[in-house]
């Protein structure tokens, strides 16, 4: 799994909670305003610096990131 997948995973939940007003104070990427590709960008780039740096090897085919 990579940072792009991991991500995609992550805005999934996240979203699938909002259906029942559980995270939505909590969590950014709920609400799609105008900062959303900013933080989306931000994260992406932390999550790319952390696989960069083999904390997450590609090559082993993990599928749990715990970040």
């Amino acid at each position: 799994m990579d940072y792009i997948q991991f991500f995609d995973i992550f805005e999934n939940e996240i979203n699938s909670y909002s259906k029942q007003n559980v995270l939505k104070d909590y969590y950014k990427f709920i609400k799609k305003g105008a900062l959303y590709y900013w933080r989306k960008a931000y994260l992406l780039q932390r999550l790319k610096y952390i696989q960069s740096q083999m904390l997450v090897p590609e090559e082993t085919n993990k599928q749990i990131w715990d970040v």
